[in-house]
């Protein structure tokens, strides 16, 4: 037996939901079925599936907006990546310079020192 996921089901749901608010307020159902329900539990369920409604698409908004925040937290850590590896290299390259700058001198020194000797 294979399970379902909570975000498998958020169509199914979708759909029961909007079927319904439409067989309740579709003019014909309401003249011939619904005549037999008294007004107060038919507004109870009408308000019932008004505000499940509004929670799914709360749900929706919500799952949205969080995909699209991690979407910009992907891009963003992956730019900072990208900064710190040119911060290195570049930190690589100067202490490369660094290093090859006292040799040179030292090159330059012994130079002079043999030419005044």
């Amino acid at each position: 037996m294979q399970l379902v996921s909570y975000t498998q089901l958020q169509p199914i749901r979708i759909a029961l939901i909007y079927a319904c608010v439409y067989m309740f307020t579709k003019d014909y159902l309401v003249d011939s079925e619904l005549n037999e329900l008294d007004s107060e539990s038919l507004a109870k369920l009408l308000d019932f599936l008004s505000k499940e409604l509004i929670k799914l698409q709360e749900e929706q908004r919500l799952g949205a907006l969080s995909v699209l925040i991690e979407r910009q937290r992907r891009i963003r850590e992956a730019e900072e990546a990208g900064q710190r590896q040119l911060e290195e290299r570049r930190r690589r390259e100067e202490e490369e310079v660094f290093k090859q700058v006292p040799d040179k001198t030292l090159l330059y020194d012994d130079a002079l020192l043999f030419s005044v000797m």
